[in-house]
């Protein structure tokens, strides 16, 4: 900012600069950090969904946009972004710090100490100190969770703590797609809407402020369908199948059922 030049002077400078360079993005990053400065997250927020539009495959700007849904309340918009990131394999330490605050701010704390330890792995420079401790992370804390959770052999493990018996659900790669499914059009536009096109296209459904999630109920007697559909969907967006049968859920001894 320059001497003598209030805030809000220095807002309607940038806006006059974009105003005459509206392709120019590093200038629309710059007046969505002057503007979070200065509490107008709202419009901070409208700057970088302009600047997405421009740069879709710039992760800074994700980033920012990210940053900003969250201090607008919108985490759930947030953690679109940032996963999306992840998957993508453009995720910085920093990403991964703003996804341990997302994390941390939807009550996923285990989750969220899991994550800012995965940035700092990757970049010590990431630490955030006052979220770190908040975490009840310090720099003296040894990496005690880094193996918590990872799958072992492709197949993840669901179980109590040291059960024996534990159910194990091995993920497979769907071979089929809906080209191999004749006939549901309308089953099969709903599904492209409401999951597929979402999890194609986070970036265009983030800018909106629309969320990823939920799913679709399929009911009907056995042998309509309706795990070949499920997998079809699969298929569609190379996501790993998940089947799993009422047998693996009911047991005969109380609590495994509610467990399983």
């Amino acid at each position: 900012m320059l001497p003598g030049m209030s805030r809000d002077e220095l807002v309607r400078s940038l806006r006059a600069a974009l105003a005459a360079s509206p392709e120019n993005v590093d200038l629309r990053r710059h007046l969505s950090d002057v503007l979070l400065q200065v509490g107008r997250a709202g419009e901070a927020l409208e700057v970088l969904r302009e600047a997405l539009q421009l740069a879709p495959n710039d992760s800074d700007i994700k980033l920012s946009l990210a940053r900003t849904y969250r201090l607008n309340g919108k985490t759930s918009a947030a953690m679109v972004i940032l996963e999306e990131m992840i998957r993508l394999d453009e995720a910085s330490a920093a990403a991964r710090v703003e996804r341990a605050r997302g994390l941390f701010a939807e009550g996923a704390v285990e989750d969220a100490v899991r994550e800012y330890r995965r940035a700092l792995d990757e970049d010590p420079d990431a630490a955030d100190q006052e979220f770190g401790e908040r975490l009840g992370i310090t720099s003296s804390d040894a990496d005690d969770l880094d193996d918590l959770d990872r799958p072992i052999d492709g197949r993840q493990r669901i179980s109590d703590a040291g059960a024996d018996d534990a159910v194990d659900i091995a993920p497979t790669r769907s071979d089929i797609d809906f080209g191999d499914v004749g006939g549901m059009a309308d089953l099969k536009r709903d599904i492209q809407r409401k999951i597929i096109q979402p999890l194609k296209h986070p970036e265009l459904y983030a800018a909106y402020g629309k969320k990823i999630g939920g799913g679709i109920l399929l009911y009907g007697p056995p042998g309509c369908g309706k795990t070949h559909i499920a997998r079809a969907t699969a298929g569609e967006i190379d996501a790993n199948f998940l089947s799993i049968g009422i047998h693996e859920v009911l047991d005969m001894w109380v609590g495994r059922s509610e467990r399983n």
